[in-house]
Parts: C-alpha cells; structure tokens; sequence
C-alpha cells in the first residue's frame, strides 16, 4: 500500500474549501475547522495506526499539529511515519492542510448526501477511553457500507475536547484491510 494511499485513509475529516462563486451569506461552518477552532497554535495530537492487510502489517504514527488558527482558517500540519523507521533514519510524510472557517453550504449538504447515501449507521453511544492515563469520554458511532462488493465496517469515537475531535477509529474492509488508528498523546493550548 502506497504512502499516499494510506495518507487519504488516515485522513478521516476531508478539507472542505470554500466554493467559488457562491454568495458569502449561504456559507456554513466548516466541520474540520471547528474541531480545531477552540485551541491555540502549537496544539497537537498524535495517533499510532496499523493497518493488516494481505499478510502484512503496517504501523504508522501520525502527528496533526495546528500551525495556525485566525477567524478565517486554520492551517494544519500532518506528519506521517512509519515506525519501522528509525528516529532520524529518514524524513516523514509531510502534508498541510488549510480548512477555511466558512464553507458553502452547497458543498456541506452534498458531502452529506453522499456520506448518507454510501453508509449506514448500525450503532452508536458512548464510552469511556484511556489516553495516556487519561479518560476521555468518547462518542462511539459505528457505520457499514459497500463498495465495488466489499463490505466495510468503521467504528469512530470522537469527543469535543480533542483537537480534531477523533479519538480512535477502527475500519474493516471485508476480505482486505483492517486498520486501527488511536490517539496516544495530545497536548492542549487553549
């Protein structure tokens, strides 16, 4: 599986950009940018992701550091290892990400559509989870959905109080991958 490929899976929330054109009052609140809105630069999280798939097993830690946030976007930092890497041996995967605060309403409402339309939510409640000592009461929401025959189960938790609001997320392909990505260390700037 390729860096890149594994890049788009690790990255759950997707950068909504503003539309073109569209009139400034039909703009919503842009999802990602609100899961970064309440803390300040420098706040970051890093998760451990290892995906099976084939035989195979690979590990990656994956760091999302806010590099910036104004009333008009924030601008994140992703930096992806793989943990087979020796500290130093290499330079890791590096991508930036600007989500603008406001986005078009017409792009939401059709991200949500199509969200709707592809999955099935099948669970959902909460729990409690253990982040470096640390409990984090979570949002647990488990969906199933089909792609090209394949059957594929994800399971996200998520809380406000954690930048970028994903604590854990679980994804299984049915007869391919499985990956688990869980956040392991956060520091908070508010």
């Amino acid at each position: 599986m390729s860096m890149s490929r594994i890049a788009g899976m690790v990255l759950v929330l997707p950068l909504l950009a503003a539309l073109a054109g569209e009139p400034a009052d039909d703009k919503v609140d842009n999802p990602m940018y609100l899961t970064w809105s309440a803390f300040k630069a420098g706040t970051w999280v890093r998760f451990s992701s290892t995906t099976r798939m084939n035989g195979a097993r690979t590990e990656l830690e994956i760091t999302t550091r806010l590099v910036e946030i104004t009333p008009e976007r924030a601008v994140l930092e992703i930096h992806i290892l793989p943990k087979a890497m020796p500290s130093g041996a290499g330079k890791p995967l590096v991508q930036t990400q600007i989500a603008a605060a406001r986005v078009g309403r017409t792009e939401v409402a059709q991200r949500m559509k199509e969200k709707a339309d592809a999955e099935t939510v099948v669970g959902s409640g909460e729990e409690e989870l253990s982040v470096g000592g640390q409990s984090i009461r979570c949002q647990r929401v488990e969906t199933v959905a089909r792609n090209g025959g394949s059957e594929i189960r994800s399971i996200i938790w998520s809380c406000d109080q954690v930048p970028g609001a994903m604590v854990r997320m679980r994804t299984t392909i049915e007869g391919g991958s499985d990956t688990m990505m869980q956040l392991i260390e956060m520091q908070v700037l508010k």
